[in-house]
């Protein structure tokens, strides 16, 4: 499995930008290009050989934004600012939080995904996401008996 979040993607080195033509990608595009430039360094010839080994879990634009559907329906479907958002949702819920000191809190990120442990749950949330449910839609093509 391989995860990233696009916050940074637009810095050299990472090279997938968040716009085009003056228009703002839509997350699915995004994440869609964030795969083809991790194929592109890993080689086409490569990963045509591996496929079924890697998972992409490409989180516009931060990993926090999988967990709004659980802890901030309201803000289910936002990408920008979600560390902020789920961490004020989880004060709001009494949950701990995601941060501790300047750093992440992992107890925080186990409380507030703990609902995604429940299939149904996930099933239930993840269309809430556009980036959580193309996840969820290729661990599914992953698992899924041949």
């Amino acid at each position: 499995m391989i995860q990233l979040d696009t916050d940074v993607s637009e810095q050299k080195g990472y090279d997938v930008p968040w716009r085009e033509a003056g228009r703002e990608l839509p997350p699915e595009e995004l994440a869609v290009r964030v795969i083809a430039r991790l194929v592109g360094v890993m080689g086409e010839q490569f990963y045509a050989r591996h496929r079924e080994r890697f998972v992409f879990a490409i989180a516009v634009h931060q990993i926090e934004c999988w967990l709004l559907p659980l802890v901030d329906p309201r803000h289910a479907g936002k990408i920008a600012g979600c560390f902020e958002a789920a961490d004020r949702a989880c004060r709001r819920a009494k949950l701990p939080l995601l941060t501790r000191g300047e750093g992440k809190n992992p107890r925080g990120y186990e409380e507030a995904s703990r609902k995604f442990r429940r299939r149904q749950r996930l099933m239930k949330v993840k269309d809430r996401n556009p980036t959580l449910r193309l996840f969820v839609e290729a661990l599914e093509v992953a698992l899924a008996p041949e």
